[in-house]
């Protein structure tokens, strides 16, 4: 009878160990799974908020043509909650083309330091060069790209 026992309660533990093990193999990377994705999920969620907090507009501009192109110069103000660090402008001239430009000058207006993001409450010059020499068309459009937003403007 005492053998019966020791017997009945090793195959009770051999049974939880085989359930336990067969809970790690088959359902714990289905938990992993579920909780990347519900990460992916937050980091998206939170990356839309900042994007909606982000508003940036254009306050005025010049266009004059110089001996390398057409200079542009956008005087943006950022009137959201988080900075905007433009990384690429391009602009579409109807009848002339359209260009990419990574290349461009940042300046704060009050201090005229040099800067590389537009922070919430500040007023910058952006000025670049388009490669383009004809005249100027009446419309054309301007997008500052970076943080994963893009703002346009029709000039």
């Amino acid at each position: 009878m005492k053998k019966k026992a020791v017997s009945d309660v090793l195959g009770a533990i051999i049974l939880i160990v085989i359930v336990i093990a067969g809970f790690s193999f088959l359902v714990y990377p289905l938990l992993i799974r579920e909780y990347s994705s519900s990460q992916g999920a937050l980091k998206q969620n939170q990356q839309a908020q900042v994007s909606a907090s982000t508003m940036v507009q254009l306050v005025y501009y010049t266009v004059s043509q110089n001996g390398q192109g057409t200079q542009i110069t956008l005087y943006l103000y950022n009137y959201g909650q988080y900075p905007f660090a433009p990384n690429t402008i391009v602009v579409n001239m109807p009848t002339a083309g359209s260009w990419t430009i990574t290349s461009f000058a940042m300046q704060d207006v009050s201090t005229g330091n040099a800067v590389l993001q537009i922070s919430p409450n500040e007023n910058v010059e952006l000025s670049f060069t388009v490669p383009y020499t004809g005249s100027i068309p009446s419309l054309f459009n301007v997008s500052v790209i970076g943080n994963n937003q893009v703002f346009t403007w029709e000039i």
